[in-house]
């Protein structure tokens, strides 16, 4: 990692929900790759609309989760929601902006989420899309499928924790 790094957390805001939209939206290149037939518009319309359900979704059913802004330098970089549970830590969203892709400050991230977390003798516990550069990220990083759920594996870092762990 480059030496002027100081990366740091902090609770989302009300104010940071624009810029979590265009990190959201970042993200979807499949509502671009496969809705030519929706104008700009009408694509970025239903990009909005995942993701306030999206965070719908998340506060409903993940009552105990943190909502972080990832920041480095006072600069925001990303976003990182994560959850911990009595028997695992979920991480439930975790995207780092564009510019500062590819620099292992996600790796460094995600790793000492998974030392604290077994440290604590808990399982880091997430869901990835299947042949998604986030599968192949996670599991460089020594996740391991624990469940196949259509399009998404559920993934974990200490298989032996959960019953369900497969091969992969």
């Amino acid at each position: 990692m480059s030496a002027n790094l100081k990366i740091s957390f902090r609770n989302v805001v009300k104010s940071d929900y624009p810029y979590l939209m265009e990190l959201y939206a970042s993200t979807r290149i499949d509502v671009h790759l496969h809705g030519g037939h929706l104008s700009y518009e009408q694509k970025m319309d239903f990009i909005k609309s995942q993701f306030e359900l999206q965070d719908i979704h998340y506060k409903k059913f993940n009552t105990k989760a943190k909502f972080l802004i990832v920041m480095n330098n006072n600069e925001k970089i990303g976003r990182l929601y994560k959850e911990d549970l009595d028997d695992q830590v979920s991480i439930i969203e975790f995207t780092l902006h564009e510019k500062v892709r590819s620099q292992n400050i996600g790796s460094r991230i995600i790793q000492d989420i998974i030392e604290d977390a077994h440290a604590a003798n808990k399982p880091v516990v997430l869901h990835a899309a299947k042949d998604s550069p986030e599968f192949k990220f996670y599991k460089k990083l020594g996740f391991k499928i624990l469940d196949d759920l259509g399009p998404y594996f559920k993934m974990t870092t200490n298989p032996m924790k959960m019953e369900l762990a497969v091969d992969n």
